[in-house]
């Protein structure tokens, strides 16, 4: 797995990490064509299977899915198909704002990214639960 570049375009210049950003960039366009083809073939028309997220994470990593869930809704300001949950959460991520983001924002409807959204906030946080039982474990031994 690729890593996920977290700063903006200029940071990335002025630190000398262009390659970086871009490669990351990249990767985030991969993943939201990932996702979106997940989503047209797996979405029966009633029901969104938690696989799709799932699928995606294991191919580019919780952190990278997440971003680019989030930046869609962060994209779709306005778009009132997003649960509050889902839209304060995107927030959290502090994508950095660029009139690029739209290059890795998802194509697929609204109600299916808050879907994605609701999954991809779950595993999120069980990754931080392994995460933080695993340090406790460390720790104690």
């Amino acid at each position: 797995m690729k890593p996920l570049y977290k700063y903006s375009v200029e940071t990335a210049k002025r630190d000398g990490e262009l390659d970086a950003w871009r490669e990351s960039r990249n990767e985030n366009i991969r993943c939201r064509d990932y996702l979106d083809e997940q989503v047209r073939e797996k979405f029966d028309g009633f029901h969104l299977p938690d696989e799709c997220a799932e699928n995606t994470v294991k191919e580019f990593g919780c952190d990278r899915t997440c971003w680019v869930i989030a930046n869609t809704i962060l994209e779709r300001t306005g778009d009132g198909r997003f649960h509050k949950e889902n839209a304060e959460w995107a927030k959290t991520l502090s994508i950095p704002q660029s009139s690029r983001n739209y290059e890795f924002a998802l194509r697929s409807h609204s109600c299916l990214v808050d879907g994605l959204a609701d999954k991809a906030r779950e595993m999120q946080q069980a990754l931080k639960q392994s995460e933080t039982t695993e340090l406790t474990i460390n720790l104690n031994m």
